[in-house]
Protein backbone atom coordinates (compact mmCIF):
# COMPACT_ATOMS: atom_id res chain seq x y z
CA UNK A 1 0.00 0.00 0.00
CA UNK A 2 2.81 2.60 1.22
CA UNK A 3 4.64 2.03 -2.36
CA UNK A 4 1.71 2.14 -4.14
CA UNK A 5 0.62 5.89 -2.91
CA UNK A 6 4.15 6.78 -3.71
CA UNK A 7 2.81 5.33 -7.66
CA UNK A 8 -0.73 7.44 -6.86
CA UNK A 9 1.38 10.34 -6.07
CA UNK A 10 4.34 10.73 -8.54
CA UNK A 11 3.64 14.15 -9.39
CA UNK A 12 4.02 15.09 -5.72
CA UNK A 13 7.29 13.44 -4.78
CA UNK A 14 7.21 15.40 -1.12
CA UNK A 15 3.50 14.16 -0.29
CA UNK A 16 4.13 10.60 -2.23
CA UNK A 17 7.32 10.18 0.66
CA UNK A 18 5.45 11.67 3.53
CA UNK A 19 2.20 9.66 2.85
CA UNK A 20 4.41 6.33 2.70
CA UNK A 21 6.94 7.16 5.69
CA UNK A 22 3.12 7.94 7.59
CA UNK A 23 2.47 4.46 6.81
CA UNK A 24 5.42 2.80 7.91
CA UNK A 25 5.76 4.51 11.55
CA UNK A 26 2.01 3.28 11.77
CA UNK A 27 3.60 -0.67 11.35
CA UNK A 28 6.81 -0.21 12.87
CA UNK A 29 5.23 0.56 16.42
CA UNK A 30 3.49 -2.45 16.22
CA UNK A 31 6.25 -5.09 17.68
CA UNK A 32 6.90 -2.71 20.63
CA UNK A 33 3.18 -2.43 21.93
CA UNK A 34 2.54 -6.58 21.41
CA UNK A 35 5.89 -6.60 23.39
CA UNK A 36 4.13 -4.98 26.06
CA UNK A 37 1.32 -6.56 25.52
CA UNK A 38 3.22 -10.01 25.91
CA UNK A 39 4.87 -9.42 29.09
CA UNK A 40 1.74 -7.92 30.69
CA UNK A 41 0.05 -11.21 30.36
CA UNK A 42 3.56 -13.49 30.99
CA UNK A 43 3.53 -11.15 34.30
CA UNK A 44 -0.01 -11.84 34.89
CA UNK A 45 0.63 -15.65 34.81
CA UNK A 46 3.25 -15.53 36.96
CA UNK A 47 2.20 -13.32 39.85
CA UNK A 48 -0.11 -16.02 41.06
CA UNK A 49 2.28 -18.55 41.23
CA UNK A 50 4.84 -15.97 43.29
CA UNK A 51 7.07 -15.71 40.24
CA UNK A 52 9.20 -12.56 39.40
CA UNK A 53 9.49 -11.41 36.03
CA UNK A 54 12.21 -9.33 34.86
CA UNK A 55 9.28 -7.21 33.06
CA UNK A 56 12.29 -4.59 30.82
CA UNK A 57 14.19 -8.01 29.43
CA UNK A 58 11.31 -9.50 28.24
CA UNK A 59 9.76 -6.59 26.39
CA UNK A 60 13.57 -6.34 24.84
CA UNK A 61 13.42 -9.67 23.97
CA UNK A 62 10.10 -10.47 22.77
CA UNK A 63 10.23 -6.98 20.67
CA UNK A 64 13.68 -8.22 18.86
CA UNK A 65 12.52 -12.04 18.14
CA UNK A 66 10.70 -11.80 15.21
CA UNK A 67 13.80 -9.18 13.85
CA UNK A 68 16.57 -12.07 15.28
CA UNK A 69 14.35 -14.53 13.18
CA UNK A 70 14.01 -12.28 10.11
CA UNK A 71 17.89 -12.02 9.56
CA UNK A 72 18.07 -15.78 8.93
CA UNK A 73 16.13 -15.41 5.29
CA UNK A 74 12.99 -14.59 4.19
CA UNK A 75 11.95 -18.22 4.04
CA UNK A 76 12.61 -18.72 7.95
CA UNK A 77 10.32 -15.90 8.65
CA UNK A 78 7.76 -17.34 6.73
CA UNK A 79 7.53 -20.51 8.72
CA UNK A 80 7.70 -18.87 11.49
CA UNK A 81 4.50 -16.19 10.39
CA UNK A 82 2.73 -20.46 9.25
CA UNK A 83 3.19 -21.38 12.88
CA UNK A 84 1.57 -18.31 14.44
CA UNK A 85 -1.01 -17.41 12.02
CA UNK A 86 -3.03 -20.25 11.99
CA UNK A 87 -4.12 -20.79 16.10
CA UNK A 88 -4.19 -16.63 15.90
CA UNK A 89 -7.21 -17.03 13.76
CA UNK A 90 -8.50 -20.11 14.99
CA UNK A 91 -8.40 -19.16 18.29
CA UNK A 92 -10.15 -15.62 17.26
CA UNK A 93 -12.72 -17.78 14.91
CA UNK A 94 -13.44 -19.53 17.98
CA UNK A 95 -14.13 -16.44 19.96
CA UNK A 96 -16.05 -15.28 17.68
CA UNK A 97 -18.38 -18.00 16.21
CA UNK A 98 -19.11 -19.65 19.74
CA UNK A 99 -19.45 -16.26 21.66
CA UNK A 100 -21.83 -15.27 19.06
CA UNK A 101 -24.06 -18.46 19.37
CA UNK A 102 -23.88 -18.07 22.99
CA UNK A 103 -25.28 -14.59 23.31
CA UNK A 104 -28.01 -15.56 20.78
CA UNK A 105 -28.63 -19.01 22.38
CA UNK A 106 -28.14 -19.34 25.94
CA UNK A 107 -30.83 -18.48 28.20
CA UNK A 108 -27.61 -16.98 30.68
CA UNK A 109 -27.26 -14.67 28.03
CA UNK A 110 -27.51 -10.72 28.31
CA UNK A 111 -29.38 -11.02 24.46
CA UNK A 112 -27.16 -10.78 21.05
CA UNK A 113 -28.87 -7.27 20.84
CA UNK A 114 -28.71 -4.31 23.74
CA UNK A 115 -31.52 -3.21 24.89
CA UNK A 116 -30.71 0.32 24.19
CA UNK A 117 -28.46 1.57 21.64
CA UNK A 118 -27.64 5.26 23.70
CA UNK A 119 -27.49 8.29 21.43
CA UNK A 120 -25.20 9.25 18.33
CA UNK A 121 -21.80 11.26 19.72
CA UNK A 122 -19.99 11.97 17.08
CA UNK A 123 -16.26 12.58 18.94
CA UNK A 124 -17.17 8.63 19.96
CA UNK A 125 -17.92 7.50 16.50
CA UNK A 126 -14.88 9.64 15.54
CA UNK A 127 -12.88 7.80 17.69
CA UNK A 128 -14.09 4.46 16.40
CA UNK A 129 -13.09 5.37 13.62
CA UNK A 130 -9.70 6.01 14.04
CA UNK A 131 -9.38 2.91 15.60
CA UNK A 132 -11.33 0.49 13.22
CA UNK A 133 -9.51 2.26 10.20
CA UNK A 134 -6.06 1.18 12.08
CA UNK A 135 -7.10 -2.27 12.80
CA UNK A 136 -9.40 -3.48 9.63
CA UNK A 137 -7.06 -1.69 6.76
CA UNK A 138 -4.09 -3.33 7.80
CA UNK A 139 -5.37 -7.08 6.52
CA UNK A 140 -3.97 -5.89 2.95
CA UNK A 141 -0.39 -6.60 4.52
CA UNK A 142 -1.28 -10.45 4.14
CA UNK A 143 -0.54 -9.90 0.58
CA UNK A 144 3.34 -9.28 0.56
CA UNK A 145 3.59 -13.15 1.54
CA UNK A 146 2.45 -13.57 -2.39
CA UNK A 147 6.51 -12.40 -3.15
CA UNK A 148 7.45 -15.06 -1.41
CA UNK A 149 5.38 -18.13 -2.17
CA UNK A 150 6.09 -20.48 -4.62
CA UNK A 151 3.12 -20.95 -5.94
CA UNK A 152 1.82 -17.29 -6.40
CA UNK A 153 -1.46 -18.01 -8.02
CA UNK A 154 -2.62 -20.60 -5.48
CA UNK A 155 -1.83 -17.75 -2.57
CA UNK A 156 -3.45 -14.80 -4.41
CA UNK A 157 -6.70 -17.53 -4.35
CA UNK A 158 -6.66 -18.22 -0.58
CA UNK A 159 -6.09 -14.76 0.23
CA UNK A 160 -9.51 -13.80 -1.97
CA UNK A 161 -11.58 -16.64 0.72
CA UNK A 162 -9.20 -15.30 3.80
CA UNK A 163 -10.81 -12.08 3.05
CA UNK A 164 -14.65 -13.36 3.82
CA UNK A 165 -13.55 -13.92 7.58
CA UNK A 166 -12.02 -10.70 8.55
CA UNK A 167 -16.15 -9.40 8.91
CA UNK A 168 -16.48 -12.42 11.49
CA UNK A 169 -13.21 -11.70 13.47
CA UNK A 170 -13.47 -8.07 13.22
CA UNK A 171 -17.72 -7.46 14.16
CA UNK A 172 -17.62 -10.61 15.56
CA UNK A 173 -15.30 -10.27 18.13
CA UNK A 174 -16.01 -6.32 18.80
CA UNK A 175 -19.58 -7.28 19.23
CA UNK A 176 -19.06 -10.14 21.87
CA UNK A 177 -16.90 -7.84 23.85
CA UNK A 178 -19.27 -5.06 23.87
CA UNK A 179 -21.52 -7.69 25.29
CA UNK A 180 -19.46 -9.12 27.62
CA UNK A 181 -16.90 -7.31 28.73
CA UNK A 182 -18.81 -5.47 31.35
CA UNK A 183 -16.36 -6.13 34.67
CA UNK A 184 -14.99 -3.22 36.24
CA UNK A 185 -11.32 -4.78 36.38
CA UNK A 186 -11.41 -5.16 32.62
CA UNK A 187 -8.56 -2.50 31.72
CA UNK A 188 -6.51 -4.13 29.64
CA UNK A 189 -6.51 -7.14 27.00
CA UNK A 190 -5.92 -10.37 28.80
CA UNK A 191 -8.76 -9.14 31.50
CA UNK A 192 -11.22 -7.62 29.20
CA UNK A 193 -10.82 -10.47 27.08
CA UNK A 194 -11.79 -13.63 30.01
CA UNK A 195 -14.11 -11.40 30.93
CA UNK A 196 -15.66 -11.90 27.92
CA UNK A 197 -14.81 -15.46 27.31
CA UNK A 198 -15.71 -16.91 30.39
CA UNK A 199 -19.51 -17.35 30.15
CA UNK A 200 -18.42 -19.75 27.10
CA UNK A 201 -15.17 -20.81 27.85
CA UNK A 202 -15.97 -21.27 31.15
CA UNK A 203 -12.77 -23.48 33.50
CA UNK A 204 -11.06 -23.18 30.44
CA UNK A 205 -11.17 -19.10 29.78
CA UNK A 206 -7.58 -18.54 30.98
CA UNK A 207 -5.67 -20.50 29.37
CA UNK A 208 -7.67 -19.93 25.55
CA UNK A 209 -7.02 -16.66 26.28
CA UNK A 210 -3.87 -16.83 27.13
CA UNK A 211 -2.84 -18.83 23.95
CA UNK A 212 -5.23 -16.16 21.55
CA UNK A 213 -3.69 -13.38 22.87
CA UNK A 214 0.01 -14.96 22.63
CA UNK A 215 -0.54 -16.19 19.08
CA UNK A 216 -1.91 -12.97 18.35
CA UNK A 217 1.27 -10.75 18.79
CA UNK A 218 3.51 -13.38 17.86
CA UNK A 219 1.55 -13.25 14.52
CA UNK A 220 1.48 -9.06 14.56
CA UNK A 221 5.32 -9.10 15.58
CA UNK A 222 6.03 -12.02 12.75
CA UNK A 223 3.98 -9.21 9.79
CA UNK A 224 6.04 -6.29 10.96
CA UNK A 225 9.49 -7.82 10.11
CA UNK A 226 8.26 -8.83 7.14
CA UNK A 227 6.43 -5.47 5.47
CA UNK A 228 8.79 -2.63 7.12
CA UNK A 229 11.86 -3.46 5.76
CA UNK A 230 9.73 -4.06 2.53
CA UNK A 231 8.54 -0.67 2.62
CA UNK A 232 12.00 1.24 2.96
CA UNK A 233 13.25 -0.87 0.13
CA UNK A 234 11.01 -0.03 -2.29
CA UNK A 235 10.60 3.13 -1.22
CA UNK A 236 14.75 3.14 -1.89
CA UNK A 237 14.57 1.49 -5.07
CA UNK A 238 12.06 4.39 -6.44
CA UNK A 239 14.11 7.26 -5.19
CA UNK A 240 12.56 8.25 -1.99
CA UNK A 241 14.98 7.22 0.16
CA UNK A 242 18.79 6.66 0.75
CA UNK A 243 19.56 3.88 -1.34
CA UNK A 244 21.45 1.73 1.58
CA UNK A 245 17.90 0.62 2.21
CA UNK A 246 17.88 -0.75 -1.28
CA UNK A 247 20.69 -3.48 -0.13
CA UNK A 248 19.97 -7.24 -0.20
CA UNK A 249 22.04 -9.94 1.24
CA UNK A 250 22.89 -13.26 -0.43
CA UNK A 251 20.18 -14.57 1.42
CA UNK A 252 17.27 -12.08 0.35
CA UNK A 253 17.46 -10.34 3.66
CA UNK A 254 17.18 -6.76 3.91
CA UNK A 255 19.45 -5.84 6.29
CA UNK A 256 19.96 -2.14 6.60
CA UNK A 257 16.51 -1.71 6.25
CA UNK A 258 15.89 -4.32 9.09
CA UNK A 259 17.89 -2.44 11.33
CA UNK A 260 16.40 0.41 10.97
CA UNK A 261 13.16 -0.55 11.46
CA UNK A 262 14.05 -2.98 14.58
CA UNK A 263 15.75 0.47 15.98
CA UNK A 264 12.55 2.38 16.23
CA UNK A 265 10.41 -0.38 17.65
CA UNK A 266 12.71 0.12 20.44
CA UNK A 267 12.17 3.55 20.78
CA UNK A 268 8.53 3.12 20.60
CA UNK A 269 9.61 0.35 23.62
CA UNK A 270 11.35 3.44 25.36
CA UNK A 271 7.55 5.13 25.62
CA UNK A 272 6.23 2.60 26.75
CA UNK A 273 2.70 3.80 26.63
CA UNK A 274 0.63 1.64 24.88
CA UNK A 275 -2.46 4.41 24.37
CA UNK A 276 -0.02 7.31 23.53
CA UNK A 277 1.65 4.75 20.81
CA UNK A 278 -1.10 3.88 19.26
CA UNK A 279 -2.77 7.70 19.16
CA UNK A 280 0.79 8.86 17.38
CA UNK A 281 1.48 6.64 15.51
CA UNK A 282 -2.25 5.85 14.34
CA UNK A 283 -2.97 9.55 13.21
CA UNK A 284 0.04 9.01 11.01
CA UNK A 285 -1.73 5.67 9.40
CA UNK A 286 -4.63 7.46 8.82
CA UNK A 287 -2.99 10.42 7.11
CA UNK A 288 -1.68 7.93 4.96
CA UNK A 289 -4.79 6.19 4.19
CA UNK A 290 -6.44 10.06 3.67
CA UNK A 291 -3.46 10.13 1.11
CA UNK A 292 -4.18 7.22 -0.78
CA UNK A 293 -7.44 8.18 -1.12
CA UNK A 294 -6.85 11.34 -2.31
CA UNK A 295 -4.73 9.62 -4.63
CA UNK A 296 -6.80 7.40 -5.89
CA UNK A 297 -9.20 10.73 -6.70
CA UNK A 298 -6.47 12.07 -8.55
CA UNK A 299 -5.84 9.28 -10.87
CA UNK A 300 -9.42 9.44 -11.62
CA UNK A 301 -8.90 9.11 -15.55
CA UNK A 302 -7.03 5.91 -14.99
CA UNK A 303 -8.76 2.69 -15.94
CA UNK A 304 -7.62 1.08 -13.06
CA UNK A 305 -9.20 3.19 -10.09
CA UNK A 306 -12.62 2.29 -9.23
CA UNK A 307 -14.74 4.64 -7.46
CA UNK A 308 -12.74 7.53 -7.61
CA UNK A 309 -15.49 10.35 -6.22
CA UNK A 310 -16.32 7.07 -3.20
CA UNK A 311 -12.48 8.26 -2.38
CA UNK A 312 -12.60 11.25 -2.34
CA UNK A 313 -15.58 11.17 0.22
CA UNK A 314 -13.34 8.77 2.30
CA UNK A 315 -10.40 11.14 1.89
CA UNK A 316 -12.54 14.31 3.72
CA UNK A 317 -14.01 11.82 6.21
CA UNK A 318 -10.54 11.15 7.18
CA UNK A 319 -8.98 13.96 7.53
CA UNK A 320 -12.60 15.44 9.56
CA UNK A 321 -11.64 12.19 11.97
Amino acid sequence: TPNYITRLLNNYPSLARYAALGYFWGWVSFPSINAIVLTDLIKTNLEPLGISSPETLLRIALTALPFIVALSGTRALGILHLVFVVPAVGFLLLFSIQGLGWLALSPDSPGLLPSSWGSFDLRDWAKWYFFAAYAVCACETATSFVADSRHSGKTLGFLSFVTWLIPIVYLGSSWVLMRLSISPTAGDAYASLLTSASPFWGQSASSLVTLLIAFSCLLGAATTASNTPRILHQLALDGYLSPVFGVVSRRGVLGPALIFAFLLSLLCLIWGEIAEIVAITGTSYLISLMLLHFGLWSRRGSPEVRWAWLSLGFCGMEAAV
